[in-house]
This record gives structure tokens, sequence and C-alpha cells, in this order.
């Protein structure tokens, strides 16, 4: 069994709360050297956040004010994404037939397709779709999106027009990817063959 160190052992001995607020609290203790130390925690983590040693009294209290003032910020930046995220979900535009395409490759372009078959709150139950081969042109293949085959998946509703999430990519494995909307007799470019495949 593998041992597991809570927070008893990174307090020091005569350490006092300076502050907490909510998940957030911050240690701090005096060093024999004349220095202050602080050691700050968060949510359920049972390592410190950050161990510093200060000069003084007044520079530990700066550290601690900034530090619970970018938890702050962060707090408010990640509400407001959620609710940006919400607001797209609510009024996104994705139903059932509509097709998706994602391109990726390292030095080389590949598109996959997909067509979405049902849709419910926040994410779109989809199938893989199988590229029609139009040709060549120069160093690409011609292709638009074909039928649907293969099993259900779900991917992510991520904005108004687009699903993200991990795709069948080959028998056995899944690739992450994010999808825009495409249609029925578009034409995208993938890198040919002999060119990087």
């Amino acid at each position: 069994m593998r041992f597991q160190l809570d927070r008893s052992f990174f307090i020091p001995k005569d350490s006092t709360i300076l502050k907490e607020v909510g998940t957030a609290i911050v240690y701090g203790y005096n060093i024999p050297t004349g220095k202050v130390g602080a050691l700050a925690f968060q949510g359920k983590a049972q390592k410190p956040a950050w161990h510093y040693s200060f000069k003084d009294e007044q520079s530990r209290q700066k550290h601690i004010d900034s530090w619970f003032h970018n938890l702050d910020l962060h707090t408010q930046f990640m509400t407001e994404r959620k609710q940006k995220r919400q607001e797209e979900v609510a009024t996104a535009d994705i139903k059932p037939g509509q097709y998706f395409s994602t391109s990726w490759g390292y030095d080389q372009t590949n598109i996959d397709f997909l067509v979405v078959v049902r849709v419910t709150a926040k994410t779109a139950i989809c199938r893989m779709a199988s590229p029609i081969y139009l040709g060549e042109s120069g160093q690409q293949d011609v292709l638009m999106p074909g039928v649907a085959d293969g099993e259900p998946f779900r991917m992510q509703i991520s904005g108004k027009a687009s699903l993200t999430g991990s795709y069948p990519f080959c028998p056995g494995s899944m690739r992450l990817g994010y999808f825009s909307r495409t249609q029925l007799g578009a034409v995208h470019y993938e890198t040919m063959a002999q060119f990087g495949h």
C-alpha cells in the first residue's frame, strides 16, 4: 500500500492560521533566523500550493493578499466562462442530420467527418461519416462527406455550430477533435497518401 502524506506533514509546529477563505487557507510561522514563513493549501489538496519564507511580516502579508486576489480573479474567470458556454449551448443551432468535419495532422492535412444522429441538452450523439473520394488536386485528395457508419458516440456541444470530444479514429482507438459544421456536397482537401500519410 502506498503511503499518502497529509497536510500535517507539511505544516510546521507552532503554525497559526493567518487567513482562510472558502477552501483556501494560509498558515504562518516564525523562523529562528528572524524571517517568517507561510504555506498555503487550496481545495482538497494535501500538498501546499506554495511554501515560502519572507524577510518580514509585511512582505508575507503582501504575498498572501496577492494570492487570494488571484484566486478571486480565477474564480470569476471560470464563472464567466461557464456562463458563456451555457449561453452558447442554449443558442446552438445543431440538429440531427447535420454534418461536421475536422482537419488535423503534422505537416499534412487529414479530414474526418461525422453526422449528428440525436441532440440532447448539452451533447450530440453522432456517427462517423465515410468520405467520398472525388479525385486529386495537385498533392491533395478531394473529398466530401458521405453516409454515416459505425457505432454512435457522444460529442460535447462547444459553440453555436461546433462539437468537441473523443471520436472513433481507427479500430480500438479514440482521438480528441474539434469539429465545425459542413454539409453534403462541400469539398474538402486532404494530403495524398504518398505525401505524408
